[in-house]
């Protein structure tokens, strides 16, 4: 019989089995669960394995742990805030780290999230590898993952809870973030921006403001995502043609974040975006270390 050809995983978390069902599809899964203290033992099971999910009373991610799991590639902590690890170690090991979500997810938020990073990796691709020319794409060797957004200036329209959400996520991922707002000049910055993203739940259709707006943070390689209804965008785009090619329209019908009833299915699903897999692998949910980001859209 032939051997696996798959990436092997350990969970020291129990698992539901829609949890296991999933990784399963994606991985070879060992769950082993053990009491708190077992380091060594955790030690032990992880020598071979390319992701974990485990906790920090198991184990405790420090250089020297770290420097021995050379094949270890991911890991997703069940601590909300993890204190007892070395994220510049797994950065410079090209290991991804994740943590359990304190609060529930806005699914809106996410796709946002996800379109938005997709374009970046689009346009980092088409431009030999840099992020709009200005840094090139740190590599890690023998890592699949690669840094992304570092020092993007990226705007958000508005000041909504949508708007506030993707500001910190743009921020954990090093970007320069701002909000931006119609009336309030102050706030924006001194050098045009790379991208502008209109949230779904921004609803001014005020066109002069909107051209006023753009002629103070839009440069030459400002690019526009439109996830709102509105219609003063569109109409931005037809009387500035040049604007027009560089505006990505995207209607979301607002909907009502869910909360997982099953937090294993959170883990196993932070835990195939850290390794590669899945929509979300440009920019795994929870992610504690942005600047290791994956290269891959699978």
């Amino acid at each position: 019989m032939l051997g696996s050809y798959k990436h092997r995983v350990l969970s020291t978390f129990p698992l539901s089995s829609a949890a296991l069902q999933r990784l399963s599809f994606f991985f070879d899964v060992q769950v082993s669960c053990m009491p708190t203290g077992q380091s060594e033992h955790a030690l032990q099971l992880m020598r071979n394995v390319a992701g974990v999910i485990t906790s920090e009373d198991n184990i405790k991610f420090e250089r020297d742990i770290i420097a021995q799991l050379p094949h270890l590639r991911a890991i997703c902590l069940t601590n909300e805030t993890p204190k007892f690890v070395d994220l510049s170690a797994l950065t410079e090991a090209g290991i991804r780290a994740t943590g359990f979500p304190s609060k529930p997810q806005n699914p809106l938020e996410e796709i946002m999230w996800r379109v938005l990073t997709t374009e970046a990796q689009n346009l980092a691709k088409s431009d030999n590898e840099t992020v709009l020319g200005k840094k090139p794409l740190r590599r890690f060797s023998g890592s699949l993952f690669t840094s992304s957004l570092y020092a993007v200036r990226i705007g958000f329209l508005g000041a909504s809870p949508l708007s506030k959400g993707l500001l910190a996520r743009a921020q954990s991922a090093q970007a320069e973030g701002i909000l931006i707002d119609l009336d309030m000049c102050d706030s924006h910055p001194k050098a045009p921006l790379d991208w502008l993203l209109i949230p779904a739940d921004w609803q001014d259709a005020n066109q002069s403001a909107i051209e006023k707006l753009l002629m103070r943070v839009a440069g030459p390689e400002t690019r526009i995502i439109d996830f709102s209804g509105a219609e003063a965008i569109k109409a931005v785009g037809k009387h500035r043609p040049e604007l027009a090619e560089r505006i990505t329209h995207q209607f979301i019908p607002p909907y009502q974040p869910v909360e997982s009833a099953d937090p294993s299915s959170t883990l196993a699903e932070q835990l195939i975006a850290a390794l590669g897999f899945g929509r979300k692998s440009w920019h795994p949910d929870n992610l504690l270390n942005p600047d290791v980001c994956c290269e891959s859209c699978c």
